[in-house]
């Protein structure tokens, strides 16, 4: 007897539908639902958790790999390309962007602050628990202490990943800098917290954007120094064009920027 599974989705909600698919095509293949959860599935989801430890991540890595090796020469893929003969090739670029002046100020100011140095104590603490894993109430309370400073580490990075965006996203009227940084531009003549010249990637995706042939209002392209004080909002506005672009980013609030 012989059987036909198609699946035309990703996989990509739980590992175990894997195991279902092959369950079906080639029982035993993966072993019982138990070894798989066992030897692949739990691995790999633990790995996935964001306060997983170094070896969690490593057990997971190491899982994905095996798992990969067994069912790889069982799975088709089609590519696009072999769809759909007239799309053109596939160009990556990357773009590197250094930090503006403001963002540089705002990123050492974060870097000599306490949160920085509590980041550093939480990492210690967690390799520590993790080497006291298992040895008794003591290294237990050890990794509560961690675990509990998780969500610390983590808004510190959202704080970071935003700053590098726009200072404009974490530079609210609450923020401790705010008012020197307010008065420091208006001294300079310029007190648009939102000017592009604060985010080097919204300058690089004008640039990227004119390569394309893309333009909003300015209509030369030349970049000159007046055209990098201007604000987002007036660099980007949309013209009609035949041209197309999809931009993702990390987070809702710098697409709503741009």
């Amino acid at each position: 007897s012989s059987g036909i599974n198609a699946e035309y989705g990703p996989i990509q909600n739980n590992v175990l539908e894997l195991w279902s698919l092959f369950d079906f095509l080639m029982p035993g293949f993966l072993g019982t639902e138990k070894q798989f959860n066992e030897q692949y599935s739990k691995p790999i989801l633990s790995s996935k958790d964001p306060k997983c430890s170094a070896k969690d991540q490593e057990a997971g890595t190491l899982a994905l790999e095996a798992l990969h090796r067994q069912v790889l020469p069982f799975l088709l893929r089609r590519m696009k390309e072999d769809v759909l003969h007239d799309l053109p090739p596939k160009i990556i670029q990357d773009y590197y962007c250094d930090l503006s002046p403001l963002q540089t100020r705002l990123y050492e100011d974060f870097s000599k602050s306490r949160a920085k140095h509590g980041i550093e104590d939480i990492f210690e603490e967690g390799e520590e628990s993790e080497n006291k894993k298992g040895k008794g109430k003591k290294g237990k309370a050890k990794e509560e202490n961690s675990g509990g400073g998780a969500s610390h580490v983590f808004q510190a990075l959202q704080y970071l990943r935003k700053l590098c965006s726009h200072p404009v996203l974490v530079l609210s009227a609450q923020h401790p800098e705010y008012r020197s940084v307010m008065d420091e531009l208006k001294r300079s003549g310029n007190s648009d917290l939102h000017d592009i010249a604060h985010a080097p990637k919204l300058v690089a995706l004008r640039d990227l954007l004119l390569e394309c042939g893309i333009e909003g209002n300015a209509t030369n392209t030349s970049l000159s120094a007046s055209q990098n004080s201007l604000s987002a909002s007036q660099v980007l506005q949309p013209i009609a064009t035949q041209h197309r672009v999809l931009i993702f980013a990390q987070m809702k609030s710098m697409l709503d920027l741009i």
